[in-house]
């Protein structure tokens, strides 16, 4: 799998952190998604393109995404228990 972009809300809610794949599928994480009180859990978008991620990556504006305002982030500026949970998530879908 593929990650087109990854977007933090700076709102104070569960779903801080989405990642979007290049098939269509998105995972939604909150800070903890380990615990029995986090979020993890997969998704999918449609209408969403390549230039929305290179607008709004080049003109450093905030993007909007179903009623969410968030910003694009690198995967290595992700804390590491978020990385290692991404890294399971598609290891157990099979990477593809």
């Amino acid at each position: 799998m593929l990650i087109r972009a990854i977007t933090k809300t700076k709102k104070n809610i569960m779903d801080k952190y989405t990642v979007y794949f290049m098939d269509g599928k998105c995972l939604i994480l909150s800070s903890n998604p380990d615990s029995h009180q986090g979020i993890s859990q997969w998704g999918e978008y449609f209408g969403i393109n390549d230039s929305h991620f290179e607008e709004v990556a080049e003109n450093g504006n905030q993007l909007v995404i179903l009623g969410q305002i968030g910003k694009l982030i690198n995967f290595f500026d992700l804390p590491s228990i978020i990385q290692a949970h991404i890294e399971k998530m598609i290891a157990e879908a099979g990477g593809k």
